[in-house]
């Protein structure tokens, strides 16, 4: 494995690993937990304007994720349903067949993973990233065509992990709020910032502000065993 390697090998990635990987580097990227922890309040079950609700995190979504979602009234139509995990398989299964229709299925599994990952964690399902599928072909998920693909993958790679099974539910506690994650947000969070880093990494030249932040707090030196940088 050469220096500009940013990926651990496979061997040395287990239940602790992805534990300390999500408190020892995750939680050190204030901007993204302070989006994390908008979404679980917004994703809470109790609310009364359901329409308004819906629309809130439908904004805070495409926000926090970039995802650019200019038909906000067709996405309200499209999961407005999106309360139980039958409806979601449902959904992202009519989208996701033929593999064409990429950021709306991306966008649809976001919805459904964060409904499921506040109120039914043990029934979390992964969001649908070009860049976690990426870091899935690297360790050997290679024929990943639409979401089934992809959730396959994930799956796949979880089983070949040691000390968790897809329906690992990881308790953790962050800043004094007591919470549940699924073990696929851990890994979600670990192959996204993988390949991101792997890419920065490569570039050097022209990052910007937050880039060049993401990677000096991956690449410090109690951090850099969770990237396989030597």
């Amino acid at each position: 494995m050469n220096k500009k390697t940013t990926y651990v090998s496979k061997d040395k990635i287990n239940r602790d690993f992805l534990i300390g990987f999500y408190k020892e580097v995750w939680l050190k990227f204030e901007h993204y937990v302070n989006n994390d922890k908008v979404l679980y309040e917004l994703f809470k079950k109790d609310h009364d304007d359901k329409e308004f609700i819906l629309h809130a995190r439908i904004c805070a979504l495409s926000s926090m994720y970039a995802a650019a979602i200019d038909n906000i009234p067709h996405m309200l139509e499209t999961i407005k349903n999106c309360n139980n995990k039958l409806v979601h398989d449902e959904i992202l299964t009519r989208y996701a067949d033929d593999g064409k229709n990429y950021n709306l299925i991306s966008f649809i599994s976001k919805y459904c993973h964060w409904y499921n990952e506040v109120n039914h964690v043990e029934e979390s399902t992964p969001i649908y990233d070009v860049n976690v599928r990426n870091a899935l072909k690297h360790y050997g998920c290679e024929k990943i065509k639409n979401y089934e693909g992809f959730k396959d993958g994930t799956k796949k790679f979880i089983q070949e992990i040691g000390g968790v099974s897809f329906n690992t539910i990881i308790p953790l506690s962050i800043d004094g709020l007591h919470t549940e994650l699924s073990i696929y947000r851990i890994v979600d969070k670990f192959l996204w910032l993988s390949y991101k880093v792997d890419k920065l990494n490569k570039r050097k030249a022209g990052l910007k502000k937050n880039e060049k932040y993401l990677l000096e707090i991956s690449q410090r030196s109690n951090n850099s065993h969770y990237f396989g940088i030597l």
